[in-house]
């Protein structure tokens, strides 16, 4: 069907596994990212619309966040992405926040490490058990789908409407 296509706002990435690859259009997560934090200096908030429901095999993704930077990384009204990663990892300068809202990731846990001031999960899942079987089971049970270092002692987390498997934090500072 005909799919109307959005008009990013000047802090807005918009990604599509068929889209054009160019200006605020990215195919992958990670590559919005990278195309917000190569601009000089970088914006202190940046959204990551993904509009299609697409699986986007993104590997390794470790976001470094700018100094009081915000991203977050959101679908689309009515589409249910899935982010296949290896690894999630956020950490900042100080003061970066994290939001996911309606998005799945698969493969690994979100990593939270240090100068972080808040991540949000939001009507989204962090596979409980990394993945499933052919029969839904998840693989990893006890996998955690959140792991905080040490060093984001202090860090909220905040869950709303979200699926997630075990949380691990820190013994101290929480």
């Amino acid at each position: 069907g005909d799919q109307q296509v959005p008009r990013p706002l000047p802090d807005q990435r918009v990604v599509a596994s068929g889209g054009p690859g160019t200006g605020p259009w990215s195919s992958s997560v990670g590559g919005a990212i990278d195309d917000w934090l190569l601009v000089s200096p970088p914006p202190e908030r940046a959204v990551i619309e993904i509009i299609d429901s697409g699986t986007y095999h993104e590997g390794g993704l470790d976001i470094a966040l700018p100094r009081d930077a915000a991203l977050e990384i959101r679908s689309a009204d009515r589409q249910r992405p899935v982010l296949d990663v290896t690894g999630l990892t956020v950490h900042g300068a100080g003061g970066g926040v994290l939001r996911l809202d309606g998005v799945a990731v698969v493969g690994s846990p979100l990593r939270i490490g240090d100068g972080m001031a808040g991540v949000t999960i939001r009507h989204a899942t962090l596979v409980p058990g990394r993945s499933f079987d052919p029969e839904g089971v998840a693989e990893h049970p006890s996998a955690a789908s959140i792991v905080a270092t040490t060093d984001a002692s202090g860090c909220p987390v905040t869950l709303t409407n979200a699926i997630v498997g075990p949380i691990r934090l820190p013994t101290e500072g929480w």
